[in-house]
């Protein structure tokens, strides 16, 4: 049987290895990707079962990636979006860009693994 694969899109070093990390210790395969372009080429090279994407890349303007990765290929996988914009406006336009739920900055190690774990069980 093959682990279910995620691919993390932070630009933060320090949240993508707490994150890798953690999702490895629980059987998960990971990717990652810093920016718009190497997220975009992770997906093209091979599909993920999940993407965790921080909106706020360098090379991205907050949703617009979402919304790429979401709309433009009916096989897409659940994006579930890390940030720390808590504001009701965010989510809002997040769900509009297709992610399936949302991880406030900071989290616990719980959260993260309650928030995938759900994803894999819907499907």
């Amino acid at each position: 049987m093959t682990r279910p694969r995620v691919l993390i899109v932070e630009d933060d070093p320090a949240i993508s290895r707490i994150v890798e990390q953690t999702l490895e210790n629980a059987g998960y395969e990971t990717a990652l990707a810093e920016t718009k372009k190497e997220a975009l080429e992770s997906v093209g090279a091979q599909l993920p079962d999940l993407i965790l994407l921080d909106i706020s890349l360098p090379d991205s303007s907050d949703l617009k990636l979402c919304r790429e990765l979401t709309h433009t290929n009916k096989a897409s996988p659940p994006v579930i979006i890390m940030t720390s914009k808590q504001d009701t406006i965010t989510q809002l336009r997040g769900f509009e860009a297709g992610a399936e739920a949302f991880l406030i900055k900071p989290f616990s190690r719980e959260e993260l693994l309650n928030c995938v774990g759900v994803q894999f069980m819907k499907a």
